[in-house]
């Protein structure tokens, strides 16, 4: 599941000018973080505020909170990212990456090269994203993932 995610941040995919994200998609003064799935070393969550729908498409500002398996330490990914909602499809724009203390530590500009990805039910990491951004179902409110994601993850 979270070779999805990766392999997905690591392509960074961007949204082409046909389906480029309303000027109101800027990062939000008022989060409203939502938990929308977890795994044994992974919380992802998407900014309620930051949900915008037009026809069948969707845009969202989400964050995932990881262990990396080599240092086995925590860190985070500010992923925007686009839904077809139709189409069960998503892409990635641009990634920022933080450490626990908020200290933003990279950030991967969008690029147009790769097209949107299929996503299914079965993708139990990535589908809730596509499900909330596109109803509004699926999430749990929490404050803040620099808080939620260390508590849930117990690290």
């Amino acid at each position: 599941m979270i070779p999805l995610l990766l392999a997905a941040a690591a392509s960074v995919q961007a949204l082409s000018p046909a389906i480029a994200a309303p000027a109101s998609f800027a990062a939000t003064s008022a989060e409203s973080w939502q938990l929308v799935a977890r795994g044994s070393n992974e919380m992802i969550y998407i900014d309620a505020a930051s949900v915008v729908r037009r026809g069948n498409a969707a845009y969202a500002a989400t964050m995932m909170a990881l262990i990396d398996f080599d240092s086995l330490e925590l860190y985070f990914m500010r992923v925007q990212m686009a839904f077809d909602c139709a189409g069960s499809t998503y892409r990635v724009g641009e990634i920022r990456y933080y450490a626990r203390d908020r200290t933003l530590a990279k950030t991967e500009p969008s690029s147009a090269a790769t097209p949107y990805r299929l996503l299914t039910p079965a993708d139990a990491l990535t589908y809730p994203l596509l499900k909330f951004a596109c109803t509004g179902a699926g999430g749990e409110p929490v404050g803040d993932p620099f808080v939620d994601g260390p508590a849930r993850l117990s690290i």
